[in-house]
């Protein structure tokens, strides 16, 4: 059993999908320090690296002793340092991408509490918003628009698929990214809306599959950016 993070509207469509019964889902609240855009955005206020679970300091203070309550150890809840801030890139500091051997951000902007606490090699990219604008499947490989990010990923080692940019919904902002439509769950990857509605969704699919995961779609309509999925395994 793990925990799957995200906003109340997403957490509203996994709870009705019998799927993912044995999981736990954690509705993280807006955040009033970001832009009222993407205040529910999940992935701006924190990040979940290997066994630790690090939260912005006043969404640790609203979830700390949830959290215990779930069975996360103590020492896995960890505060970070940095408050939010409305403009880019203070609205980014925890949104960053692990992988299985890497940790891929922006080193000037994230929050120190993370580059503390991190054993995985990091990679310091140019994109602020690493996780969003990126779609891990799993921690082996992983979807983006952002050139970039595809650049870094690849250069690692991973398999990347570069997709057109555009074609995501984000209130307020011509298009989102990928990576805030969904996330990895064990072997599963959640899409916030339908691949059928994207121009590329026949490779993205096809592209996941590949990779031995199972694509789950949470409603039939536009893929909508939701500040990713981010999922904890206990």
């Amino acid at each position: 059993m793990g925990i799957i993070f995200t906003n109340a509207e997403v957490a509203e469509k996994i709870r009705k999908n019998s799927f993912f019964d044995n999981h736990h889902v954690v509705e993280i609240t807006s955040n009033p320090s970001v832009d009222i855009r993407v205040a529910h955005h999940c992935d701006l206020s924190l990040a979940v690296i290997g066994d630790k679970i690090i939260l912005e300091p006043s969404i640790y203070n609203l979830y700390e002793e949830y959290l215990l309550s779930l069975g996360v150890e103590d020492d896995q809840i960890i505060c970070g340092k940095t408050l939010l801030d409305v403009t880019y890139p203070y609205d980014a500091v925890y949104n960053v991408l692990p992988m299985k051997n890497h940790l891929f951000l922006k080193k000037s902007i994230t929050d120190q509490i993370i580059l503390d606490q991190t054993k995985l090699n990091i990679i310091d990219v140019n994109q602020g918003y690493a996780r969003c604008s990126v779609l891990p499947i799993g921690q082996i490989a992983a979807i983006t628009s952002d050139g970039g990010m595809y650049k870094a990923l690849k250069e690692q080692g991973y398999k990347v698929l570069k997709i057109e940019p555009g074609n995501i919904a984000l209130d307020g902002f011509q298009y989102g990214f990928i990576g805030g439509v969904g996330g990895t769950v064990e072997k599963n990857i959640i899409i916030n809306g339908s691949l059928d509605f994207h121009p590329e969704g026949d490779l993205i699919r096809q592209f996941i599959e590949n990779q031995s995961f199972k694509v789950v779609e949470l409603h039939q309509g536009l893929l909508v950016d939701v500040g990713s999925i981010l999922y904890y395994q206990r």
